[in-house]
């Protein structure tokens, strides 16, 4: 598997080459797909390289982009930035489970306010609105809406703490993440 990685698609741009058995994308400006089925600001997608490849194709964007080893459904699942879906994480608030396979997770962070999570397994992540801080080996990172960062060590705990009451995230983590309050 590789490292996620920030891509742009559009014209003009290389076409998105994809690999492994399931691929993962998080739209961070622009849009991604036509106009029937586009994936906007905070759109997530999951499924076979080849569908995502397809539905990158058309638009302009700027992706952050997971590949996984592991298979992982045969369609493609999306989810929407503002979709009631997933599963909250019992005793931790703030964190949502948003898709889960055997090559990875997809959660959303945020709100509420002040909220500190330990994250075990956070491969990269990005805010779209509010601020984040993160917290690196070299002191505390703050991520403002339309930044994202890349973990150097997902295996590595690393601490996230919501800047405000308006803070909203989209995280790529390992497939065996553990999030706790701290």
């Amino acid at each position: 598997m590789e490292a996620p990685r920030v891509v742009e698609t559009g014209p003009g741009r290389p076409a998105l080459s994809l690999t492994g058995r399931e691929a993962a994308l998080i739209v961070l400006s622009g849009t991604a797909g036509s106009e029937a089925s586009a994936l906007r600001e905070g759109d997530a997608a999951i499924g076979p390289p080849a569908l995502l490849v397809r539905l990158a194709g058309a638009g302009r964007a700027r992706l952050l982009v997971e590949e996984r080893d592991q298979p992982g459904r045969p369609e493609v699942v999306r989810v929407g930035r503002d979709d009631l879906v997933g599963a909250s994480l019992k005793g931790v608030a703030g964190i949502r489970f948003l898709h889960r396979s055997t090559g990875g997770v997809l959660l959303r962070l945020g709100p509420p306010p002040g909220v500190r999570w330990l994250v075990t397994g956070l491969r990269a992540v990005a805010v779209f609105s509010g601020k984040l801080l993160l917290h690196e080996r070299g002191g505390v990172r703050p991520l403002s809406a339309g930044d994202c960062a890349l973990t150097d060590d997902p295996a590595r705990t690393i601490p996230l703490q919501a800047g405000n009451d308006s803070a909203v995230a989209i995280a790529l983590g390992a497939p065996g993440i553990q999030v706790a309050i701290g």
